[in-house]
């Protein structure tokens, strides 16, 4: 066989295994492709109604069939998760727990330990099954270590933290207190760190009254958006 002839069939050896890896990631993402609306209403926090998200689930899950180990479509099927978990009554048909959401997060920090996004919300994942505050502190430093202001990350952090502040300790606390400096720079999310404010208990509050009085007139901007948003309609 002349050089060529190995050089032609090397080449077609390397484009059928090409081929091959390729079949399970196009086959996973063609499966979730009609999902778009559901992934985009669960990145933005919206409301999906049960029927959508049992659908969803079902889907992610016979991608996740192909590529089992995709950070991805394991983030997204415990956000889903999360939501069926959270419907009261009777379990839905997809039989999800708040635990069906942990595995899967555990899975993507494991395949994708850098994003702050997903050792956040296995934090809040955690608490939400049933863990102590206490057991999710690493998960909270890795968020901080990997994404300090990964705004998305930052946002279930401090959501965490005021709402467990007698159980976090002080370093915890001031790295949520910086967390919540930093979103307050973003007018979009002020109405709910304002909703978090009013939630957390009084010990919560004042360090947040205080850490806004760092800045020079933030505090008072701080109470004029809260006196907005306590305000009687009309």
């Amino acid at each position: 066989m002349s050089w060529l002839s190995v050089r032609l069939v090397v080449v077609a050896l390397a484009g059928l295994l090409l081929v091959g890896f390729s079949i399970p990631r196009m086959a996973a993402y063609a499966i979730v492709a009609p999902l778009g609306h559901v992934r985009e209403a669960l990145d933005q926090g919206m409301p999906i109604e049960e029927n959508r998200l049992v659908e969803a689930y079902e889907k992610l899950s016979a991608a996740l069939a192909w590529l089992p180990r995709e950070a991805d479509l394991q983030q997204d099927r415990a956000r889903a998760a999360r939501r069926l978990a959270g419907f009261s009554g009777e379990p839905n048909s997809a039989k999800v727990t708040a635990q069906d959401a942990v595995m899967d997060l555990r899975t993507a920090v494991a395949v994708a330990p850098s994003r702050s996004f997903l050792w956040a919300l296995l934090a809040d994942s955690e608490i939400a099954a049933g863990a102590s505050p206490a057991s999710v502190y690493e998960y909270l430093h890795m968020s901080w270590l990997t994404g300090p202001h990964k705004l998305s990350a930052m946002r279930i952090r401090s959501r965490i933290v005021l709402a467990h502040w007698p159980e976090m300790p002080l370093d915890i606390q001031n790295r949520a207190l910086a967390d919540i400096s930093i979103i307050w720079a973003s007018p979009a999310f002020r109405g709910e760190l304002i909703a978090l404010y009013l939630d957390a208990g009084f010990a919560a509050r004042a360090a947040i009254r205080e850490e806004m009085s760092r800045t020079d007139g933030r505090l008072e901007q701080f109470d004029r958006v809260l006196r907005m948003q306590v305000a009687p309609a009309g």
